[in-house]
């Protein structure tokens, strides 16, 4: 009695965040830039008090990795190194969801997946 009261007013509910195994794609590098500009890096600079610290220069190697569903635009000087435009790659990354659960009626026994909401896809690397 007492889940199906939760179940009704929604206290039954839970979210839980699972991170997928690493999953492979075929795509291509469709673009590389690089350029000089500045970086917010807590680890170095100059203080400017409050736990704050100024820009410091860097250079950014922006490779764009795609196969038309996914894309992801990495900083990474190995990657712009490594691969031209239009160069076949190998895409590996995995995804971030919420999951949610609750008890589905009529069995109010234990809690079922009752929704799934990608939240991020998290690059890890290409060859």
């Amino acid at each position: 009695m007492f889940k199906r009261i939760s179940h009704k007013f929604g206290w039954s509910r839970e979210k839980e965040t699972e991170l997928s195994d690493v999953i492979s794609v075929e795509g291509e590098v469709t673009s590389k830039q690089k350029y000089d500009g500045t970086k917010r890096d807590w680890t170095r600079g100059q203080t400017l008090g409050l736990g704050a610290r100024a820009p410091v220069p860097h250079t950014y190697h922006n490779v764009t990795l795609s196969n038309g569903d996914i894309n992801f635009t990495v900083d990474d000087p190995s990657l712009y190194e490594e691969f031209n435009e239009g160069d076949r790659v190998l895409i590996n990354y995995k995804e971030r969801h919420l999951v949610d659960y609750d008890f589905v009626s009529p069995n109010f026994s234990k809690k079922q997946e009752i929704g799934r909401t990608l939240q991020q896809r998290v690059f890890i690397g290409a060859h």
